[in-house]
């Protein structure tokens, strides 16, 4: 409870909780996301950018800080429209 409280009055050091690990339970990443979506995306776009450097356990860890189920589809779900958009731009080049 005293996470959920920490997460939710401070929604600008939410990547930085996760990286600390101290986000515990995967419901404490849905309750953030449903109270702060536009933080939620941000910090979801630079933990998908670090994705490749982190090692596994890492990732276990940010995937629950996210919600994110362990199959990676809804991390492929979020990755669709930057991969898009980057196709696109290579095709207008």
């Amino acid at each position: 409870m005293n996470n959920l409280f920490k997460v939710l009055c401070n929604p600008e050091e939410y990547y930085s909780y996760c990286r600390q690990e101290l986000i515990i339970s995967k419901s404490e990443g849905a309750a953030f996301r449903e109270a702060y979506p536009e933080f939620y995306k941000m910090f979801s776009e630079i933990y998908i950018d670090k994705f490749h450097e982190m090692n596994y356990q890492e990732q276990i860890n940010f995937q629950k800080c996210f919600d994110l189920v362990q199959d990676n589809s809804q991390l492929l779900q979020l990755c669709t429209p930057v991969i898009t958009y980057i196709h696109q731009q290579g095709q207008q080049a």
